[in-house]
């Protein structure tokens, strides 16, 4: 393990984005609060109070801020001057995941008692929403060639849309589907296979573009709660509530290395752009950073 930071305390870090450039970590949780941290030491650089529960922190690509989801909250916040911007949703609504095209200047939403939402990012007005079939979304995913948006939540269903159009194409192999909450999915970055990770203690792998099934992934004890890929879609990250963060190899299916979370529960992972590092975040407010041999 390279460095962590750790606060007294229950608080939880349900969310660890890492900054398009790989110099600075955000983190969010259960507390309200949003930090920045530097990397190398992982040494709080800056916090701002969301006001609200954080379950998603997401960079825009191209600009100095960052998105915000969680209980009845959606928010921009410019780094360079700290001031947040509040979308509108509804009083009943927790968003849990946000992704960013590659332009940045459409970001997308899912969560709890609200549809797939298109935003755009400048003015913070809706483009479009996708109906959905569950209740809570806790997952969604963008193929890097934006062809594909796909999502996973409590009603065990990845389901791919059309990015263009926002129709359904498919929902995976009901045979196969997980048995349990979806609470992770990733998209490899060279477009060919979709990872999903549940309560049901699996993780699956399955080709994004046919939908079919390719293998299964076991070991945990606990729920599968945070996925991670790297840049050249060779090795995957996992993280669950057994306070393990375990690695992968892609191309073999087979399990590398399991690293001890120092508490309980893993909430969330994330590589850096170079891979070289792995950040990770879960209970006791603890952030970690791993150093990788690849």
């Amino acid at each position: 393990m390279l460095s962590s930071l750790q606060d007294s305390g229950n608080s939880l870090v349900y969310t660890i984005a890492i900054s398009p450039n790989g110099d600075r970590i955000a983190s969010g949780g259960d507390k309200n609060i949003v930090k920045i941290s530097t990397f190398e030491k992982v040494q709080e650089k800056e916090k701002f109070d969301n006001q609200d529960q954080v379950y998603t922190v997401v960079f825009n690509p191209h600009k100095n801020k960052l998105a915000i989801g969680g209980v009845k909250s959606l928010k921009i916040l410019d780094l360079n001057f700290g001031k947040f911007e509040t979308f509108p949703i509804p009083n009943d609504s927790t968003i849990r995941s946000l992704v960013y095209n590659s332009t940045g200047q459409t970001l997308m939403s899912a969560g709890e008692n609200t549809p797939i939402t298109f935003w755009d990012q400048k003015t913070g007005e809706k483009i479009r929403t996708i109906p959905t079939l569950t209740k809570k979304i806790n997952s969604l995913a963008l193929s890097p060639n934006e062809k594909w948006l796909v999502s996973g939540g409590d009603d065990k269903v990845l389901r791919i849309y059309d990015y263009k159009t926002g129709t359904e194409i498919r929902s995976l192999d009901k045979d196969k589907e997980h048995q349990d909450i979806i609470r992770a999915i990733v998209i490899s970055p060279d477009n060919q296979l979709l990872i999903s990770g549940s309560n049901d203690k699996t993780i699956k792998i399955w080709d994004l573009n046919s939908g079919e099934f390719i293998d299964k992934l076991t070991g945990y004890t606990q729920p599968v709660t945070s996925l991670a890929i790297t840049s050249d879609s060779q090795f995957l990250a996992s993280g669950a509530d057994d306070g393990k963060v375990r690695i992968w190899d892609l191309k073999h299916h087979q399990e590398l290395a399991t690293l001890s979370f120092p508490s309980s529960y893993v909430q969330s992972i994330a590589f850096t752009p170079d891979n070289k590092f792995l950040v990770s975040g879960g209970d006791k407010n603890a952030i970690k950073v791993w150093k990788m041999p690849f």
